[in-house]
């Protein structure tokens, strides 16, 4: 991933041991040569792949601005010494991610990442210094980083694979909250500061006026789109639409791309739509041999605060980096302009009331039951900290609007998708630079002044298809299932004839899942605990290794909750089993980096 550090550290001797560790671990990162700004006490660090967009301006003032992330590809405005405070939160609104620095000239600083939060700024809390990097194993080299374990911020990873608040796994080290920034002081404290309002601010309009308004943002983001870039193809409905206003642009799209095998029903919907466009078409495989190493190299960047449940597209980041392009994605497209799970608590008035019915349903999808948590910590604290941990998600929850259905969305977009979908934008920015036209603050806006009977279900996104790329929403859409449908059709007949073929069609595939080790759908396939190989030499690790976590669990509850790896993990779903999946990451994440009491 793209990675940096920052470090203000009084003690001179300190600062130069960390500088040593810091600079040797991102020089075994991949991308381009560490970049390097001093000013004065303050030491910035930055290295990169190659398409990332970097840019530093040393102001007449004597401050410095450092960006990484301007979208690359597109025409950026010089940066002036008019006013860097004003250049400073002009990026905050434009850019889909990315972080920046501004060391000003009398010695405090301010960092801030995109709106959403998905590129990571991780902070020390220890008086005196300032540390700031993109990932918990920067800080980890400080000597005054302790490695007490956060048990609130590993409770509520257990329970929805994402930390609570600010925490992460470790008790020193926060992650700055979206839309916020954090300032620094020298001889104080680094504070943490709003830098945007989620207003409630809901306009009028029917579908095509709303529709409208994301045509113009899309299309004005694909008019910058310079250079030409690869992109990841689906087959879905999120990238369908960015490959719609990209193949608008003569030359805009060097390569898509899909990962799986050419025969996945996904692959194959997303080749109907590459050639449609007229683009070369490539599926790159995922060799599942690879998981322990990528798994490895997930818990080295974000020390579990990102799911831990699939590795699959750290092959297509691999082979991303192959390229000296930028990649485009249809990333968090279906929660900031679908609105999907945004009826989660809606027709509840109550928000503790709805906020149970939102956290339980992420618990089933994304982590243990909170009865297991409980049982599993051991020393009797299990009930204090799932109390604690679902306290602090409820101080965050009501904090995101005033209607349920607002704070449902933020909610999800600060959570849920921040930390278990973005993680596949840091996954793709460890060899290449993923654009996410989704998450630009102009469309979060757009998306938040939407009414819920137009912005639910998708519906406007299926509006939008149809409407603007009639030819690209007449192919088959892939949605996970085994049968693929359209968003529309050439005529009535037409949509007779095809739905009753996909049915039988629909139906073959089901009965050859059920009978034979036929499985057309590329994630069912990969997220299985029991069909890929690859989790059950991840479980095989970690059962070896339980004395890394005995001081923390019961042993003999996590064997009960995780079965041994020659037996089968009771699964309802291909798709279930995150919190299991989560569990193997502790232990490898502990035997790791934990130093156990006494040793």
């Amino acid at each position: 991933m793209a990675d940096f550090f920052l470090i203000a550290d009084p003690d001179p001797e300190r600062r130069r041991q960390y500088l040593t560790a810091a600079c040797r671990w991102l020089d075994a990162q991949p991308g381009e040569p560490v970049r390097e700004v001093v000013a004065g006490e303050r030491h910035l660090a930055v290295r990169a792949p190659t398409p990332a967009p970097y840019r530093k301006h040393r102001n007449a003032d004597g401050s410095v601005l450092v960006r990484l992330g301007d979208e690359a590809g597109m025409p950026i405005p010089p940066l002036r010494d008019e006013d860097p405070e004003a250049a400073f939160h002009a990026w905050f609104e434009a850019a889909d991610l990315g972080v920046q620095v501004w060391l000003e000239a009398e010695g405090s600083v301010s960092v801030a990442a995109d709106l959403l939060g998905l590129f990571p700024v991780y902070f020390l809390d220890h008086p005196g210094v300032l540390l700031v990097a993109s990932s918990p194993s920067l800080l980890l080299l400080h000597p005054a980083c302790s490695r007490e374990v956060d048990r609130v911020g590993l409770t509520s990873i257990l329970m929805y694979s994402f930390p609570c608040g600010e925490r992460t796994v470790w008790r020193a080290i926060r992650r700055l909250r979206p839309r916020h920034q954090l300032v620094w002081e020298a001889g104080g404290p680094p504070r943490s500061e709003a830098m945007w309002d989620a207003r409630e601010d809901v306009q009028p309009g029917d579908m095509d006026a709303h529709a409208g308004t994301f045509d113009r943002l899309l299309a004005a983001w694909a008019e910058q789109v310079t250079k030409p870039v690869n992109l990841q193809l689906s087959g879905g409905l999120d990238s369908r639409l960015v490959a719609g206003y990209l193949a608008g642009r003569p030359g805009a799209v060097a390569e898509a791309w899909t990962y799986g095998e050419p025969s996945d029903l996904e692959a194959r919907a997303a080749a109907r739509v590459a050639a449609a466009c007229g683009w070369r078409h490539r599926v790159v495989p995922v060799p599942v041999e690879r998981y322990p190493a990528w798994m490895e190299a997930q818990i080295d960047a974000g020390h579990l605060t990102n799911a831990v449940t699939d590795f699959a597209l750290w092959a297509m980041s691999e082979h991303a980096g192959t390229s000296p392009l930028a990649t485009a994605t249809g990333y968090l497209g279906d929660i900031v302009m679908g609105g999907n799970h945004i009826g989660r608590g809606i027709g509840t008035e109550d928000p503790q009331a709805a906020f149970g019915v939102t956290t339980a349903r992420i618990n089933r999808g994304y982590g243990l039951p909170p009865e297991a948590v409980e049982r599993l910590w051991r020393g009797g604290d299990g009930p204090d900290l799932v109390a604690a941990c679902q306290e602090e998600l409820f101080a965050t929850y009501v904090a995101q609007g005033a209607t349920t259905e607002r704070r449902g969305w933020w909610f999800d977009l600060m959570h849920r998708d921040r930390y278990n979908f973005a993680r596949l934008v840091l996954v793709m920015a460890r060899h290449t630079w993923p654009l996410v036209p989704y998450c630009r603050p102009a469309v979060v806006r757009a998306a938040q002044q939407i009414p819920q009977e137009i912005f639910g279900a998708r519906r406007l996104q299926r509006h939008l298809l149809a409407r603007r790329f009639p030819g690209l929403a007449s192919l088959p859409l892939d949605g996970g299932q085994l049968a693929q449908w359209a968003v529309r059709y050439p005529s009535r007949w037409a949509q007779r004839r095809y739905i009753l073929a996909e049915r039988l069609r629909e139906r073959v595939r089901a009965w050859r899942v059920r009978h034979t080790a036929y499985e057309p759908r590329v994630n069912h396939r990969l997220w299985d605990m029991n069909r890929n190989p690859a989790w059950a030499a991840l479980r095989e690790q970690a059962y070896r290794r339980l004395d890394a976590v005995s001081d923390l669990f019961d042993v003999d509850v996590f064997r009960s909750l995780l079965p041994p790896p020659g037996d089968p993990v009771p699964l309802a779903d291909p798709l279930q089993g995150a919190g299991l999946k989560t569990l193997v990451g502790v232990v490898l994440w502990s035997v790791r980096y934990r130093q156990k009491p006494g040793a």
